[in-house]
């Protein structure tokens, strides 16, 4: 019975005619329906406000110009926009855009400063090894090697969670 209501209402008959030819209320084919047609949407995502300003095109473009390095931040691409060929919107939705391209923003690590003790320390052994030669250096092995950059094996700069406009990375 249920798909011969379905099927009469895609015939384009009002539910009181449905009800009358299957034996039930009106009100019951109507809401029956109506419960059909929630079930069938519910796999359609629900879009609410306005429609996105950039387009999967755009956000295309602005991924390739945030990893090609043309562009760090979502608010340089904001003010270079019109030059590189995408509306010019606030570079807010920039980052939001960015955000769904699997990007988001990180703080870049800093090096510890140097005090003036350790540039003392530095430029006496600069002086102490300076008359050096390179068979000298060769038998030399550095132990304490430090990878001091925030660069993982991917090429992804950036370190931090802080959301603020940054070099973006790959999560």
């Amino acid at each position: 019975m249920r798909a011969r209501i379905l099927e009469l209402h895609e015939q384009g008959l009002p539910s009181h005619c449905i009800g009358r030819l299957v034996g039930k209320y009106a009100s019951c084919v109507s809401r029956f329906v109506s419960a059909q047609q929630r079930a069938s949407d519910a796999s359609k995502p629900v879009r609410h406000g306005p429609c996105r300003l950039l387009s999967p095109r755009h956000e295309h473009v602005l991924k390739r110009l945030i990893l090609s390095g043309t562009c760090d931040t979502a608010a340089e691409v904001a003010r270079r926009a019109p030059n590189l060929g995408l509306p010019a919107t606030s570079a807010i939705t920039y980052r939001r855009a960015l955000r769904r391209q699997g990007l988001v923003a990180r703080v870049k690590a800093r090096a510890p400063t140097l005090t003036k003790l350790h540039r003392r320390r530095r430029l006496q052994w600069a002086r102490d090894h300076r008359h050096w030669t390179v068979s000298d250096w060769q038998n030399v092995i550095f132990s304490d090697e430090t990878k001091l950059l925030r660069i993982n094996a991917r090429g992804e700069r950036g370190a931090g969670d802080r959301p603020v406009t940054a070099p973006y990375v790959i999560e």
